[in-house]
């Protein structure tokens, strides 16, 4: 029931996320263009939880890791040691960041990114400004990783909330009063410093008063987390290359307004991928706690259900926009978006099977494991990136998508091997666990088909229509054919007990 509530919550959140995001796309290209749009999402880039996350060297998970053991068995006198040196770390790393790029700008500009000429100094500004808030989302990362090993995620997501509604906010009114992406810029910093102060006042009472302001950095800590940390890292760069290199590359080799095409063409991918990590931040604390308690039985368990109600949450809603794609990028940013649809439902076609390794590659972070996965990880980003920019000068965005694509599937195969291994699952036990899910969903695309076949969509209002229609058919299919029938009875008596507790 825990992680039922914490992923709601983490819903919720991602929710909130998705539609500021979705909302903000048609307002920026209309008021600012195609190039500048494109400026705006090279610049979101650049930051902690984009290309430059790689640069946390995996002290996010390994503080994660640790803070969540430690709070476990009630050890707030290490807890205190790991978060205050986890903190100043971070810090510090974001600090040194700002330096150089403080200095590689002003010495070189804006040089590398295929940014049109009169928007080049424009550029550097906004750049010159965007980098002071580096400190305070490093910063964050630490503060989020405290809040998230003792599962204040209530807490969390409202003050996420809150930076996401000012941030829509001021980026609305900026770009309707003189379509300024300066005012924006400079109050994006100033709500990421109270973002801050918010949590660490929530992150500080975590600890124990009298273990509360031990603040003092010990190299031993700082070993320690390196020690787990360096194996993270390696993982980060493999997901900084599946995730953020793309956008690089694009700034590098195509004119910047295909970096807009991008950020429109893979918004319901992305979407898709958020929607399938809402449990992550609720399974590494609980898998670090199984862990450090030797639950073997349970981690097994965790792994088969978690796949399974993976795929049982997410196939059906990509099977939807596969089929809706092209009318969603009509209503949304227009007709003439339309043709970016079939680069779309490539990138949308690897969620299929990405969903059986989503839950074991979160849990390997909190079981300690994550050494054990890098080199098919490593394998398959060296060949992303061998053939992006192989294909990329010749066939564009397309070429981008292949190499995204067809690395995945090299690396998936040896993935899901060692998962099964890790957590000791045989291929049976996990078969006969998705065998009913998987069933399902072959007929629920045919379902799907015939309704798309005649159903005409014109609008927003009969889009939503089509998509409740295909969601409300796809849980009476999954309460027939997908849940066991003692899935379905547990389902029956908790319903049973709601209405003797609150009779009509």
């Amino acid at each position: 029931m825990k992680i039922l509530g914490n992923t709601l919550i983490n819903g919720l959140d991602m929710v909130a996320t998705l539609l500021f995001g979705f909302l903000l796309v048609p307002i920026l290209l209309d008021r600012i263009g195609e190039d500048l749009f494109g400026v705006y999402t090279l610049l979101l880039v650049f930051s902690a939880t984009g290309l430059l996350s790689f640069l946390d060297l995996g002290l996010e998970g390994a503080l994660l890791k640790y803070l969540a053991g430690y709070e476990a068995v009630n050890d707030f006198n290490k807890y205190s040691k790991y978060f205050w040196n986890g903190a100043v770390m971070y810090f510090c790393i974001g600090l040194l960041l700002t330096v150089v790029f403080f200095t590689v700008i002003n010495v070189f500009g804006v040089f590398p990114f295929n940014i049109p000429e009169n928007i080049r100094e424009y550029s550097k500004g906004l750049f010159n400004i965007y980098i002071l808030q580096f400190p305070l989302q490093f910063l964050s990362l630490a503060l989020k990783a405290t809040l998230i090993s003792v599962h204040k995620f209530r807490v969390l997501k409202a003050i996420n909330f809150l930076f996401l509604l000012s941030n829509f906010l001021i980026i609305y009114f900026a770009v309707n009063q003189g379509n300024d992406l300066f005012q924006y810029v400079i109050l994006f910093n100033t709500i990421y410093l109270v973002k801050c102060i918010i949590e660490y006042s929530v992150a500080i009472k975590i600890i124990p008063t009298k273990f509360r302001y031990k603040i003092k950095l010990d190299w031993s800590v700082i070993v320690h987390l390196f020690g787990y940390a360096k194996y993270l890292f390696v993982s980060k760069i493999v997901g900084l290359i599946y995730n953020q290199t793309d956008k690089l590359l694009i700034s590098f080799m195509l004119p910047i307004s295909n970096l807009a095409m991008f950020n429109i063409l893979n918004k319901m991918p992305n979407t898709m991928g958020a929607v399938s990590s809402v449990l992550n931040s609720t399974i590494v604390p609980l898998t670090a706690k199984m862990n450090a308690k030797n639950e073997t039985d349970n981690m097994k368990q965790l792994f088969l259900k978690g796949t399974k109600w993976s795929l049982v949450i997410m196939i059906p809603l990509i099977i939807i926009c596969i089929f809706l794609i092209k009318t969603f990028l009509s209503i949304w940013v227009g007709p003439s978006y339309e043709y970016l649809a079939p680069l779309s439902i490539v990138l949308l076609c690897q969620y299929f099977f990405s969903q059986i390794l989503s839950i074991g590659s979160t849990m390997i972070v909190g079981s300690g494991h994550v050494k054990r996965l890098i080199p098919y990880s490593v394998f398959g980003s060296v060949v992303n990136l061998i053939i992006s920019i192989s294909l990329l000068p010749q066939y564009g965005l397309l070429g981008l998508v292949i190499g995204t694509t067809v690395s995945y599937f090299l690396m998936s195969v040896p993935y899901l091997y060692n998962l099964l291994k890790i957590f000791d699952v045989s291929a049976t036990e996990l078969l006969n666990e998705l065998i009913r899910p998987i069933g399902s969903f072959v007929l629920y695309t045919a379902i799907c088909y015939v309704i798309c076949m005649h159903f005409d969509v014109t609008s927003l209002f009969t889009l939503a229509f089509e998509v409740v229609l295909m969601l409300v058919i796809y849980i009476l299919l999954g309460y027939l054919i997908v849940l066991s029938k003692d899935e379905r009875e547990n389902i029956m008596n908790v319903l049973n007990v709601n209405n003797a507790i609150h009779p009509n």
